[in-house]
């Protein structure tokens, strides 16, 4: 069986470099996933592997006795966290694990004799600490599957059939493997497996094994299936109403199109309207009926994040959005001109894969003909 030391050892290895270069970067993915300070509890079911019992007598001789079996058990925890953004999280985590013990098995005793001699079985508990690392795959707008490891500690406290009990604080580390998908703006749902693995405790006090002075499981692994529920701590800001350009001075031609333009600011990976939204196109239609307008023009745009076909898809939405609210509002539908141009033109100019909130946008344009002024 593999080392614990070794095992985590090679966990640090492996994400201490990833990590690195997540702390370096300002890009973040195309879907939506959060960023900032986060809390998440979740609750299921805990497996804790069967156990080779071991004892010690009066001249340190370390023999083995028997096993303990354990039924399935009940698990629950808190983690606080941050995440950092493409699609890295880091979070500390507080867990409990508990399981009654099914039987004991080995030269002083059967299953069958156990269970039929002792109703009331002992238990094994676990309270552990985690410092966790996570990374978020994208699979839809709202989906996403998650990978990570811990390190930490647990403290593994074991009770006897006789009600003596004895606890002893290990090393310990993980293994995360998470579904989830988000249900609000703050809120998102997943299920969670983790494989959890310790140093081997040591007990002083039990009657597991008759005469020995100390009785020694080996690694402790667990397998636990749950349910959580993680809640955003903080909401990126999604709209900024833009005051309207001054007017152009008159065309001397009294044909030409004179514009008069709003901007409505989008969210990250978003389409729907905010209030500072609704607001900034309420004011475009009391300007385009103030200045008898001939037709709205509507291009919506996306930040360089994500793929052009993807952005051009998200942009066409926005302008969709736009457009629904400027007829709800009383503008003729048949003089509205949307249409999305992706991240073709950037107000903003940046590189690629890089979140710009003012890139985010739909243009409004009011266009009026001079003559009739």
């Amino acid at each position: 069986m593999l080392d614990m030391k070794t095992w985590l050892l090679g966990s640090v290895i492996i994400l201490a470099p990833q990590m690195a270069a997540a702390g370096q970067t300002g890009q973040y993915t195309q879907d939506g996933l959060r960023t900032g300070w986060y809390v998440s509890v979740q609750a299921g079911a805990n497996w804790l592997q069967d156990q080779k019992i071991y004892g010690t007598d009066a001249c340190c001789v370390y023999t083995p006795y028997g096993g303990v079996e354990f039924d399935a058990g009940w698990f629950a925890s808190f983690a606080t966290g941050y995440a950092l953004g493409q699609n890295w999280n880091v979070e500390l985590e507080l867990a409990y694990r508990h399981n009654d013990i099914d039987c004991l098995t080995g030269a002083a005793t059967t299953c069958a004799a156990y269970q039929a001699g002792y109703p009331k079985p002992g238990l094994v508990w676990q309270f552990s600490q985690f410092a966790n690392v996570r990374y978020d795959i994208p699979v839809g707008p709202h989906a996403y599957v998650g990978l990570g490891a811990g390190i930490g500690g647990s403290l593994i406290s074991a009770e006897d059939e006789a009600g003596s009990h004895d606890d002893d604080y290990v090393l310990a580390g993980q293994l995360i493997g998470q579904a989830g998908y988000r249900i609000s703006k703050r809120a998102d749902i997943f299920v969670d497996y983790r494989y959890m693995v310790t140093d081997e405790p040591v007990f002083a006090n039990l009657s597991y094994v008759s005469g020995k002075l100390d009785t020694s499981f080996y690694d402790v692994e667990n397998q636990t299936l749950s349910i959580g529920v993680r809640f955003g701590l903080q909401d990126e800001c999604c709209t900024q109403a833009a005051p309207p350009p001054p007017a152009p001075p008159a065309p001397p031609n009294p044909q030409v199109e004179v514009p008069r333009e709003f901007i409505v600011f989008f969210g990250f990976n978003k389409f729907n309207l905010t209030p500072d939204a609704q607001r900034v196109i309420a004011e475009a239609v009391t300007a385009a009926s103030h200045l008898r307008a001939e037709r709205i023009l509507v291009v919506g745009h996306a930040d360089s994040v994500g793929s052009p076909k993807y952005n051009a898809s998200l942009s066409e939405r926005r302008a969709d959005a736009v457009r629904s609210e400027l007829v709800r509002l009383g503008f003729s539908s048949e003089r509205i001109v949307a249409e999305g141009r992706g991240e073709s033109e950037p107000l903003v100019p940046t590189g690629d894969n890089v979140r710009e909130p003012q890139n985010r946008r739909v243009n409004v344009t009011i266009v009026i003909n001079a003559a009739t002024h």
